[in-house]
């Protein structure tokens, strides 16, 4: 009387971990060094935290076609958790934050940036490097500016430990 009806799905295979999670693609050298990563890996990998994070980053109108931006540092380096505010002026949010992070010492230049939102959030992909030493990292956030901050506290991380 009434046939039976069964769907067959087939997943989709990729060996880049952050298409096969949102549905786009990493940039080509991170997507090369990603290849086959479980998630967790992933994000291990390329967003590990680190001892010295910048967060919560807003702005501010400021002079001369610049803003101010202010950030959350958590330092958790010495077995301590000590939560400060930092402030710098910029023409944007990747200048104020690689100042903020050369004040404390994690210099990073940025080489490639890529970001590209997903849901309600933003991700920031960031090909970074000092001295001679290159390194991806990756930053989400609720915005363009915390996405830039997660980044960059990752890769500074990634380059000085």
């Amino acid at each position: 009387m009434f046939a039976a009806q069964t769907t067959h799905t087939t997943p989709t295979l990729t060996g880049d971990p952050f298409e096969a999670r949102f549905g786009h693609r990493l940039p080509r050298g991170l997507r090369a060094q990603a290849f086959g990563l479980q998630w967790r890996t992933f994000m291990e990998t390329f967003a590990p935290g680190g001892d010295l994070r910048l967060s919560n980053i807003h702005e501010e109108k400021g002079e001369g076609g610049k803003r101010r931006y202010f950030a959350q540092l958590t330092d958790t380096r010495g077995g301590r958790r000590i939560i400060s505010g930092r402030e710098q002026s910029a023409f944007g949010p990747a200048r104020a934050c690689t100042e903020m992070l050369w004040e404390l010492g994690r210099p990073v230049e940025i080489i490639s940036f890529h970001q590209c939102e997903i849901f309600e959030a933003t991700v920031t992909f960031i090909y970074a490097g000092h001295l001679g030493k290159e390194v991806w990292a990756v930053g989400f956030g609720p915005d363009n500016n915390n996405s830039v901050a997660a980044a960059l506290s990752n890769a500074a991380h990634r380059l000085h430990g």
